[in-house]
């Protein structure tokens, strides 16, 4: 995020809530989504600070990660860690 911010870029996005490839072939689990919302909550937190800095999160395609594929489920991530959608 400093990086984005000493650059001038306003928004970070990606695939910013799970491991790169790293695929098992199966959907991500219970624990796997507790590990997620716990860190999206640690970058959010910092992230308050930064004014004008947008998260952004991109589902992709299940060949990439099994973990968020659709846009209901980046919603669906930051509502459990407390955050709203812009």
């Amino acid at each position: 995020m400093d990086v984005n911010i000493e650059l001038g870029s306003k928004i970070i996005g990606g695939v910013n809530y799970a491991g790169w490839g790293c695929l098992s072939g199966k959907p991500r689990t219970d624990q796997e989504w507790e590990w997620s919302v716990e860190a999206m909550r640690e970058v959010a937190q910092y992230a308050q600070s930064k004014p004008d800095l947008i998260i952004a999160l991109e589902p992709v395609n299940r060949y990439e990660t099994p973990f968020l594929n659709i846009a209901r489920g980046c919603g669906e991530i930051l509502q459990a860690g407390g955050h709203r959608e812009r």
